[in-house]
C-alpha cells in the first residue's frame, strides 16, 4: 500500500470542490470576455458621461490583465519557489484591491450621475 493511497483512505474527496472551483472560475473568466464586449459596443453609442464609465471599464480589464502578467512572469523568472509564491500573493492582493477600489469608484460616480473624473488613470 502506498503512502497516496493510505492517505485517500482517510481524507474526504476533495474532487466537488475542485470541479466547483474550477467552473466558478470557468463561470468569472466568461463574465469578465462579456463584460468586455458590452462596455465596447455600449461605449459607441453612449452620452459623455456614461461613454468616460465604459472607458473605465475597458480599461480597468486591460490593466488588470497587464498588472497581473507581469508579477506573473517575473514569479516565473524567480530562482526560488517561495520567492515565486511571495511575488504572486503580493501581485494578487494588490490587483484585487486596485480592482475592488476602481469598481467601487465608478458604482460611486454613477450613483451621484457623475462621469469618471479620469477614465485614462492607471490607478483609480
Amino acid at each position: 500500500m502506498s503512502l497516496a493511497a493510505g492517505a485517500a483512505e482517510t481524507e474526504p474527496d476533495a474532487r466537488p470542490l475542485l470541479i466547483a472551483g474550477a467552473l466558478l472560475i470557468l463561470l468569472a473568466f466568461v463574465l469578465l470576455i462579456v463584460g468586455l464586449v458590452r462596455a465596447y459596443m455600449g461605449r459607441k453609442k453612449a452620452d459623455e458621461a456614461a461613454a468616460a464609465h465604459f472607458e473605465v471599464q475597458i480599461r480597468t480589464f486591460w490593466l488588470g490583465a497587464l498588472y497581473t502578467a507581469v508579477p506573473v512572469g517575473l514569479a516565473a523568472l524567480m530562482w526560488t519557489r517561495e520567492a515565486a509564491e511571495l511575488v504572486a500573493w503580493i501581485a494578487w492582493v494588490s490587483v484585487d484591491a486596485w480592482f475592488v477600489m476602481r469598481c467601487i469608484k465608478g458604482l460611486e460616480c454613477l450613483h451621484r450621475q457623475e462621469p469618471y473624473p479620469n477614465p485614462r488613470t492607471w490607478l483609480w
